[in-house]
């Protein structure tokens, strides 16, 4: 079998922990083997990546796969991981992730008009009123 004919099975998984049961972390991952994955959630949180709340505070966390399908890569598993995401969201539990699995079009947009507004308030209309006030100061 060639490299390029290996067939991909895409894993959507959720990492829990028993004390801290209305967190959840929902991934996907296109890895053959999901201990890599899960070896990696760790070492981020280690460093310091906030995406994972609590889960990994005590020995109590698991990680488990709730979906792995044949050939289900790139958008489509995004897409997945975040009607599983909005499911958990849904039923009171609370995704630790940091980022949105996959964003629609719309959401995107909604996005960069947020960031946008914000950029405009906390960096150019300040300092617009700076130069603004060392103008009016140095003409008086």
């Amino acid at each position: 079998m060639k490299n390029c004919d290996k067939v991909v099975w895409g894993k959507i998984y959720v990492i829990e922990n028993k004390d801290y049961p209305e967190q959840v972390y929902v991934g996907s991952t296109e890895q053959k083997y999901i201990c890599k994955r899960k070896y990696r959630h760790r070492k981020e949180n280690e460093w310091g990546n906030k995406s994972y709340g609590n889960l990994f505070d005590t020995p109590n966390w698991t990680c488990q796969i709730i979906e792995m399908e044949e050939g289900l890569t790139g958008e489509l598993l995004r897409q997945r991981e975040r009607e599983y995401y909005d499911y958990f969201k849904a039923v009171d539990m609370t995704p630790t992730n940091q980022n949105v699995p996959w964003t629609t079009p719309e959401e995107k947009k909604q996005r960069r008009k947020k960031y946008a507004q914000n950029y405009y308030l906390n960096v150019v209309y300040p300092k617009r009123q700076k130069l603004k006030k060392s103008s009016t100061s140095s003409t008086h």
